[in-house]
């Protein structure tokens, strides 16, 4: 007897979902029918595109997917409450589309309304102020949004007042590599300029409600040139004293200047409340706990006099996905170890992001004492991203089986790993790759080193010989 679907399914799945770069997609459709009896699949159609099937399956079934899908999706079912949930990871701007459930039965299909996935990557945001007023009755003012998606972005701009200004002009989005930049221009009396009123420029991006506002102000007058340097901790002392240090320095010709300026901070684009004093020599200390530092996003110090903005400058963290990384340590083979031991440390993980490394040596029961190695910046390898540290040590020590150990300490977790030995291989080629960076840094630091003692060995030889 054939079995066939005579009746209307019903499929509710949301309307809208809205995601970040990187971040996990869940999509759940709530279907009328027993998820065990027919099959459900996902389809997705990206704006202007075709329709590309995701994968189907039913409760005790095998669950089909798309080749090149396969490894960002998933299908779960719930047959206690009749749902099917599509499960992305690592999302992209180009996974931006509508998803629909669908029930397949041999002559009917029934369709879900469709959720509209966007995937969002919040505006930087930049003001631009006219570099020479001159003599003219009109200057202009900028707002630069830059690397945005999707495309949809709108300005405000605000005086001092806060009274909204309507005149400003609003350029089309221009697209580049998947992101957008767009900029609105604000023309303004110079008799306002010059009274030194600031004027406000605020983005809305749709998706995530984003409204950023950043002050755009007169130029500072001459004689209040700043510099601003914004430093945090090194590994080693992350690791020692557990709590992040950041460190705000101001410079300038003018110690008076200097001396009157006041340094402000935010954390994740929202004032920092409490009282952080400034010394007489321009520098501002802010200390975290760690348990405060990792919901840390971004930093802002900023250095203000007679409320003008004389300098500011941001750190931004790379959180990756929040998974494991996979550390190795490794040595150079025994023939090649002559007065020295060289340890390089390497961290891999699927996504970008920040790692505090620190090295320790462990004497008996003691406690371990932290050193900073020579950590490189990330390197793009074919499973993701990997970090090296190498660390130098006496061969004495080596040989009096001192345990040395790379601790590293993931930006994102209260977690920290730590291996004394090679314990897991990375694969050759991401190893290799790695090594190479580092082995060239050696050598080019050996080479010029020898170049110069042969310089000099030839110059005294010629001395001799005139």
């Amino acid at each position: 007897m054939m079995d066939m679907c005579v009746k209307c399914e019903q499929l509710t799945q949301p309307a809208s979902v809205t995601v970040q770069p990187g971040q996990h997609l869940t999509i759940t459709c709530q279907v009328s029918y027993c998820v065990g009896s027919y099959r459900t699949a996902w389809i997705r159609q990206p704006a202007g595109k075709g329709l590309e099937w995701i994968g189907s399956g039913r409760v005790g079934y095998t669950t089909y997917y798309k080749d090149s899908l396969k490894n960002k999706f998933s299908i779960s079912f719930d047959s206690s409450s009749n749902t099917v949930t599509l499960n992305g990871q690592n999302v992209q701007p180009e996974d931006t589309a509508v998803y629909n459930c669908m029930q397949h039965c041999d002559y009917f299909d029934y369709w879900g309304s469709g959720t509209e996935v966007t995937v969002t990557v919040p505006p930087t945001l930049f003001p631009l102020v006219q570099c020479s007023p001159g003599t003219a009755d009109r200057i202009t003012v900028s707002c630069l949004a830059q690397d945005f998606y999707p495309k949809s972005l709108t300005f405000q701009w605000t005086d001092a007042s806060g009274k909204s200004l309507t005149a400003a002009v609003q350029y089309p989005p221009a697209e580049k590599n998947n992101k957008y930049t767009r900029v609105s221009l604000l023309t303004a009396s110079k008799s306002e300029w010059d009274s030194r009123r600031p004027y406000s420029c605020s983005v809305t991006h749709p998706g995530v409600n984003l409204e950023s506002s950043t002050p755009t102000e007169p130029l500072p007058p001459n004689g209040t040139d700043v510099k601003m340097e914004l430093n945090q901790s090194s590994p080693k002392e992350i690791f020692s004293n557990n709590q992040a240090e950041l460190k705000c320095i101001i410079t300038g010709q003018d110690p008076n200047v200097v001396n009157q300026i006041q340094i402000t901070w935010q954390i994740n684009g929202s004032p920092v409340t409490n009282t952080i004093p400034t010394t007489q020599s321009g520098v501002s200390t802010m200390t975290l706990t760690l348990t405060e530092w990792y919901k840390v996003n971004n930093v802002r110090c900023s250095a203000r006099k007679d409320d003008m903005t004389l300098a500011s400058q941001v750190l931004t963290f790379r959180k990756g996905d929040r998974s494991e990384p996979k550390v190795t340590v490794h040595i150079l083979p025994d023939e090649d170890i002559i007065d020295e031991v060289t340890l390089v440390c390497l961290v891999s993980s699927r996504m970008q992001q920040d790692y505090y490394i620190a090295w320790s040596e462990h004497i008996g029961t003691n406690p371990p004492i932290y050193t900073d190695g020579i950590n490189f910046p990330p390197e793009k390898t074919k499973q993701g991203y990997s970090v090296a540290s190498i660390y130098t040590a006496t061969k004495e020590k080596w040989n009096n089986f001192i345990m040395f150990s790379c601790n590293v300490w993931p930006g994102n977790s209260k977690l920290s790993f730590a291996l004394s030995c090679t314990d897991d291989a990375l694969e050759e080629e991401e190893y290799s790759s790695l090594w190479s960076t580092v082995f060239s840094f050696i050598i080019l630091f050996i080479s010029s080193l020898l170049y110069s003692m042969l310089f000099s060995l030839v110059k005294v030889n010629m001395q001799a010989s005139s």
